[in-house]
């Protein structure tokens, strides 16, 4: 019913908003805005000169130095009923981030609550379309 190309597509539309929630919005997995660094590394941030540093991030918290940890998040594979979103080489520096309380995914909460309800929305808007809107009756005898 739903085919691979919708799969590719619903995965690209997470790793976005994911991405934007995460990188832009600057919100933990559960919603909270990331919390000040420890001095020394807010201060070493803050000059801009860290080795590969995406200096566009700076003057914030944002759980982001060099860009690569928020490239990597993209559509790690499809089938013809399921999509898979994640990192594909920096999964331990997400485990590393949530011990330090930075919490992009974990085990707990995969994705943000919000994108999850987004995915779900956008799939039962295509089964909708596909099948029609469910018209089943129920008859109490």
């Amino acid at each position: 019913m739903l085919d691979r190309a919708f799969w590719v597509t619903i995965g690209d539309k997470i790793s976005t908003a994911w991405k934007k929630w995460t990188f832009v919005d600057g919100k933990d997995v559960y919603g909270k805005k990331f919390g000040k660094y420890s001095t020394s590394y807010s201060k070493a941030k803050k000059s801009g000169g860290l080795k590969r540093q995406a200096t566009q991030y700076k003057n914030t918290t944002l759980p982001i130095l060099t860009s690569d940890l928020r490239d990597d998040l993209k559509v790690v594979g499809t089938t013809n009923d399921s999509v898979q979103v994640g990192w594909v080489g920096f999964g331990e520096r997400i485990e590393h981030l949530a011990s330090m309380g930075r919490v992009i995914s974990e085990d707990k909460q995969l994705i943000p609550k919000p994108i999850d309800d987004m995915f779900n929305e956008f799939v039962s808007k295509e089964i909708d379309k596909k099948l029609g809107p469910d018209e089943t009756k129920i008859i109490r005898v």
